[in-house]
């Protein structure tokens, strides 16, 4: 039932990110990748986000 759940519910984000995008009405496009990460679909360039994410992060602290 879980699994269900959670399919269920990353294609309705997937859906309504897809609608928000083209629509002016909300900034909902950010509900995509959600949608994605719920159906267990990794993004190709995650892993380089991580490490940018990680490495900016890193500047931050050395600067403080």
């Amino acid at each position: 039932m879980k699994k269900y759940f959670r399919k269920v519910l990353g294609i309705f984000l997937i859906i309504v990110g897809t609608i928000a995008l083209l629509t002016p009405l909300s900034p909902g496009a950010w509900l995509i990748p959600i949608g994605l990460g719920l159906l267990g679909v990794k993004l190709a360039f995650w892993e380089k986000i991580k490490l940018w994410w990680s490495k900016r992060k890193s500047k931050s602290d050395d600067v403080t």
